[in-house]
């Protein structure tokens, strides 16, 4: 009896070169059980060809660092003022990570610092005059407030202000974006965290 032939392509996400390689290496290992219950030889063989051939050039491009699946270097992270946001929410990738390791059981935490270093972030790389100095530091004081609502301290806020100018080109930026507000007033705002907060603190488990 003639087996059965493999008649429709291998399908792999459209964007699997954007993944880490710990996902890939994952994905692979999960396509080499395909169709289980057809175990005629030929076919194995034939999808066996396929997948060896498919994981081969994406595990050589995981092993050599190409594309997008290997983490940015500390230089690459500290090369530009912007630095790195591999997930473009507004937060640098070393700060979110500083935040998640910081503070792994407080998700109102995390959220509110995040929002607190969002803010940090514009008013080093979108100010450029006083008028938007004026309106980002209306939302860094928001920000702000929302991490003392939604913590209780405030004290946290100058760890991220010193982690976010770490290179002499981000102290400048800071410096800069101070020049612009110099002579203003503001008030920090006050009232219900949910007001304050990006994302309600009452929303989040802890």
């Amino acid at each position: 009896m003639t087996p059965p032939q493999v008649t429709q392509p291998l399908h792999f996400p459209p964007k699997i070169q954007a993944w880490h390689c710990s996902d890939l290496i994952i994905f692979l290992l999960a396509s080499s059980t395909i169709c289980p219950q057809q175990r005629r030889t030929n076919m194995v063989n034939q999808v066996s060809r396929i997948f060896l051939s498919t994981a081969l050039v994406a595990l050589s491009a995981c092993s050599s660092g190409g594309g997008n699946s290997s983490s940015p270097s500390p230089s690459q992270e500290t090369a530009t003022v912007a630095g790195v946001d591999t997930n473009r929410d507004g937060v640098r990738d070393d700060i979110e990570r500083h935040i998640s390791t910081a503070h792994p059981d407080s998700a109102k935490t995390r959220s509110a610092l995040k929002q607190y270093a969002k803010g940090v972030q514009a008013s080093f790389v979108n100010v450029s005059t006083a008028s938007q100095a004026t309106a980002q530091e209306s939302q860094l004081l928001r920000a702000g407030a929302c991490v003392a609502a939604a913590t209780g301290s405030a004290a946290a806020m100058a760890e991220i202000d010193a982690l976010m100018a770490n290179t002499p080109d981000r102290i400048k930026a800071r410096e800069e974006y101070e020049r612009h507000l110099e002579g203003k007033v503001f008030t920090i705002p006050s009232g219900d965290p949910a007001t304050l907060c990006d994302v309600d603190p009452a929303s989040l488990p802890n």
